[in-house]
């Protein structure tokens, strides 16, 4: 998801793209749970460097149940 919009991985990068070409400084925060594959993750932090973003947070939390 995108600012709670659910998109696409070629959507994630064109919009990151647009977001780095407005703010120079942007940066991300990657969050995810337990149920996220570690692939999804790494797609996210590829796209991220793709669009030239270095500056990533994440925001880690235990999925339900657990």
């Amino acid at each position: 998801a995108f600012n709670e919009d659910l998109v696409t991985l070629d959507e994630l990068k064109q919009r990151l793209l647009t977001a780095r070409k407005n703010y120079s400084e942007q940066g991300v925060k990657i969050r995810a749970d337990g149920r996220v594959p570690h692939q999804k993750v790494a797609e996210a932090m590829s796209a991220c460097h793709a669009a030239g973003i270095g500056k990533i947070t994440f925001s880690v939390r235990e999925a339900a149940g657990e």
